[in-house]
């Protein structure tokens, strides 16, 4: 087991913060400034990149912030796996006691650890969530950027602004690394939901309302969101490890794209269904998991 890393000064690193990246070199600067001015002293956190697969400049971008960078930084490089991969592969490298994740597009504000970690002092918290927050004004009909403004009646956990006692994640396996589109690109949905659910399992995850991030409108063209319902494959995964109401109102929601989505993605939903009830699991996702022994 990794054992947890001593700063020079002698204390122990509380968080570590996980940022993966593909192809996204431009953006991905803002969001290493951004970690980088956290009020947070510098000696309590450290910023591990896993850099999976990328074909842009991007690790000309992390080589050089990592040189001029004070912050306990690792970069690591992998072959395109999708993020619930590349996820993992930042928690092997992980010393802190709790996680942090945030997206390779957004801005956390400079009081995101700091606020976080207070939450943390009641043990019966497992995780928080924090709020994702956007332009409304320039946000398109269509928009793909993830946003949490308030707290539901459900835990989506969101990786854009998401917060994990590590012990706990590793207790529970990680991240299902099924989440991932079986062709094409190594385009993932729904691993951090279902990560999140599984996680509280074993204590609360709360919404944390002053742990905040900032991710900037991802417009779509209705060409696009036609296009993406192909990720209903990973929802038929999901509904079977989660068959319940809550599931199919996340699946078909929200009720403004619900007559639009329902005929999209039903048929790549049941599609999923029936794959991920023939394919042969490689492994039960409630026996003990050794990746990160």
């Amino acid at each position: 087991m990794n054992k947890e890393k001593i700063s020079k000064k002698g204390r122990k690193i509380l968080v570590s913060v996980i940022a993966c990246t593909h192809n996204r070199s431009k953006k991905l600067l803002d969001t290493l400034n951004a970690i980088e001015k956290q009020t947070l002293s510098k000696d309590k956190y450290e910023l591990i990149v896993v850099n999976d697969g990328s074909t842009d400049d991007t690790a000309e971008v992390l080589e050089n912030f990592k040189k001029n960078t004070k912050l306990n930084m690792k970069v690591i490089y992998q072959k395109d796996s999708g993020p619930a991969a590349s996820r993992n592969t930042g928690l092997k490298h992980a010393t802190g006691e709790i996680i942090a994740f945030t997206d390779d597009d957004c801005i956390p504000e400079k009081d995101w650890l700091k606020n976080a970690l207070k939450y943390f002092k009641d043990e019966q918290i497992v995780g928080i969530q924090g709020k994702i927050y956007s332009d409304i004004q320039k946000k398109s009909f269509f928009d793909g950027a993830p946003v949490t403004l308030e707290e539901k009646n459900y835990v989506g956990g969101k990786t854009a602004n998401m917060f994990y006692r590590k012990k706990i994640v590793l207790e529970v396996g990680g991240f299902d690394e099924r989440f991932v589109m079986p062709f094409g690109p190594k385009k993932g949905f729904r691993e951090d939901t279902d990560l999140a659910w599984r996680v509280e399992t074993k204590g609360k995850i709360i919404f944390a309302p002053d742990v905040k991030v900032y991710h900037p409108p991802r417009p779509l063209t209705i060409k696009d969101v036609i296009k993406n319902q192909k990720i209903g494959l990973l929802d038929g995964l999901f509904f079977l490890k989660y068959p319940k109401i809550q599931s199919l109102k996340m699946i078909f929601g929200p009720k403004k794209l619900f007559f639009l989505k329902l005929p999209l993605r039903l048929p790549f939903f049941l599609l999923g269904v029936f794959y991920f009830m023939v394919k042969p699991m490689k492994k039960r996702y409630d026996e003990k998991d050794t990746r990160f022994e």
